[in-house]
């Protein structure tokens, strides 16, 4: 019986499960737990303080990332390496990251919040609420750049 060679786009989401499995979960599970207790349920970001980058001390060469915000629509730019994962960073400021490494979406919690609710609810509908969301922030003057979907809000919800 002839093997079945996966699709590039099934191992690129192999390797983004293994990094959020082998590495990213398990890195952001304290800090998460940490905001959970600090804002109440994620009832109140008053006295979050805002994001301060934390000296490197892993040697690794590291990189920027520009990442969009979702809650506001606003971009915020951090600098990542091996001992500073962006996935802690943005979660010690409520927002929850699309993907494991090069992520360029990050959702704030309290809409992922939101988004479980309404699910339990009703039947969940990714595209629908992608699109919505899409249409949403375009009747508002506002345009996703690049690659950049809200379709990476399912990768995120799921």
């Amino acid at each position: 019986m002839p093997t079945v060679q996966p699709s590039k786009y099934q191992l690129k989401k192999l390797d983004q499960w293994k990094a959020w499995k082998q590495r990213i979960l398990p890195a952001i599970f304290s800090p998460f737990l940490q905001l959970f207790a600090q804002t109440k349920s994620f009832a109140n970001f008053d006295g979050i303080p805002p994001l301060r980058q934390q000296p490197c001390s892993c040697s690794q060469k590291g990189r920027t990332l520009n990442v969009k915000l979702l809650s506001f629509l606003v971009y915020l730019e951090i600098h990542v390496c091996e001992c500073n994962l962006a996935a802690t960073q943005l979660l010690s400021q409520g927002y929850f990251p699309c993907s494991p490494v090069h992520l360029t979406l990050a959702i704030d919690v309290r809409v992922l919040k939101f988004v479980a609710y309404l699910f339990s609810e009703m039947a969940p509908n990714h595209t629908a609420w992608t699109q919505a969301m899409e249409g949403f922030h375009s009747s508002m003057g506002h345009k996703l750049e690049g690659e950049v979907s809200y379709n990476c809000f399912y990768n995120c919800y799921t």
